[in-house]
């Protein structure tokens, strides 16, 4: 080894105190929250402006960075709450500034909105759902279930549906119920008795 080696490596020993003595450390906790109530924010982007230097905190919101000695503005964010910049962080040579802070989310206030959905009443599960919400008994059947059985009328749609039966091609009867307490609509509408003098 030369002396130019010797000399080299002494002077990087006795600089290297020297130059870490040239940075500082900020560190501090992320929360969000009223005071008294506040809540850690785990995961977010601590960054310091202008530079490389950046952390996440950790899963109780803290954070810890080495940055060089001078004044410096820190830069704060979190998906849903926006990016909040601290400025003028003083950092001094050798020791550590504390620097907690408090972030509030990034909601907007937006006007009342209404999703309107045309809702197809021939589905069979439109009918399922209308059926399962009502108080009374009720025996719905849309061409969707009257194509899936097979009916090619109105006559052989009522055929299918439980419950009914269909007397001499003619009368529509309600198993269990006397003829007074039937009653059949059609898209909605009710549909007359073929005999004047018997409701079927």
């Amino acid at each position: 080894m030369t002396l130019k080696h010797i000399l080299s490596i002494c002077t990087a020993l006795l600089l290297a105190p020297v130059l870490r003595a040239q940075t500082g450390t900020v560190q501090g906790r992320l929360t969000e929250g009223e005071p008294g109530q506040e809540q850690p924010i785990p995961f977010a982007n601590v960054l310091v402006a202008g530079t490389t230097v950046g952390t996440t905190t950790d899963l109780d919101g803290n954070y810890q960075l080495t940055v060089e000695a001078g004044t410096h503005a820190v830069v704060f964010s979190f998906v849903g709450f926006g990016t909040d910049t601290v400025r003028n962080v003083v950092v001094r040579p050798g020791e550590t500034t504390r620097l907690d802070h408090g972030m509030g989310s990034s909601a907007i206030d937006i006007d009342e909105f209404e999703v309107v959905q045309k809702v197809d009443r021939e589905r069979e599960t439109v009918l399922l759902m209308d059926r399962k919400e009502t108080t009374a008994l009720v025996q719905n059947i849309g061409a969707q279930e009257l194509k899936k059985k097979g009916a090619n009328d109105v006559a052989d749609g009522v055929k299918k549906v439980v419950g009914l039966s269909v007397v001499g091609d003619r009368y529509l009867m309600v198993r269990g119920m006397g003829d007074r307490y039937n009653a059949a609509y059609l898209n909605g509408l009710p549909l007359p008795s073929p005999d004047p003098d018997a409701k079927v």
